[in-house]
């Protein structure tokens, strides 16, 4: 067994908070949300660029601006910024009158051996991801490229720490809580969740890799289903992305 005999938190007193069609009109206000505090921020870059570089033309601080945007610095400052503002709102989201946001995210402690067997079927899975990728020749993309040798704290930290808590937030915890019991069923939700969070990383990583975060998002749904807790899918999303850290940014 891989988890407690039930599937669903059993303290869960209001499972039809938040509801799916609420749950969507957030969800495209998260999306909304997410590309403006890109925008915004590089908005102030650009401010910052022209005041510390006073004698460039507004040509030359674009040029500088194109050509900076795509570090890895930049790149781990727009996350963050993103962080601070969705984690506020995904908490503005899960809150209700009758419901506190901790019980809608599924933020409920679990049992250590069964974490410990979650964190077992996730060592296999990355043994497996190993095996792949020794038999399969998987073009580097540039963000990998960037990140492999860089020793870039700031990015590792953004990758570590953060990621896995926004990312988990919305879409085990709160997206998970709203489309479980609708229509969409376990099943339903747990393709709908792990296809929205592959989308959020189309551009970042090659197919192949994309296909590896399917089956990764696969098992923490499966993972937040058995356990009744987002905490669990967290703890797995950390780890997974602390072996990548230390492999690729580290170890090179």
């Amino acid at each position: 067994m891989l988890s407690p005999p039930q599937a669903i938190d059993p303290t869960d007193q209001n499972p039809a908070l938040p509801s799916p069609k609420r749950a969507l009109a957030w969800l495209l206000l998260f999306a909304v949300a997410f590309f403006l505090a890109a925008f915004v921020f590089f908005i102030g870059y650009g401010v910052y660029l022209s005041f510390n570089n006073s004698n460039l033309s507004a040509a030359e601080v674009d040029a500088l601006m194109g050509s900076n945007g795509l570090s890895l610095n930049v790149i781990a400052a727009v996350y963050i910024t993103q962080f601070a503002v969705l984690v506020p709102l995904v908490i503005v989201a899960s809150n209700f009158p009758e419901q506190h946001w901790s019980q809608t995210l599924a933020l409920r402690p679990v049992a250590f051996k069964f974490m410990a067997r979650w964190l077992g079927v996730w060592g296999v899975f990355q043994v497996l991801c190993v095996i792949l990728h020794q038999w399969v020749d998987i073009p580097v993309d540039d963000f990998i490229a960037q990140m492999a040798g860089s020793k870039n704290l700031l990015m590792s930290f953004v990758i570590i720490f953060l990621a896995p808590v926004l990312e988990e937030l919305v879409f085990r915890g709160y997206l998970f809580k709203a489309w479980r019991r609708s229509w969409l069923g376990f099943s339903g939700t747990l393709l709908l969740t792990s296809t929205l969070f592959v989308l959020l990383h189309v551009g970042q990583y090659h197919p192949l890799v994309l296909l590896q975060l399917f089956v990764l998002a696969l098992m923490l749904g499966v993972a937040r289903e058995r356990t009744g807790s987002v905490i669990t899918p967290w703890l797995i999303h950390t780890v997974n992305n602390t072996f990548a850290v230390i492999a690729l940014v580290f170890w090179a």
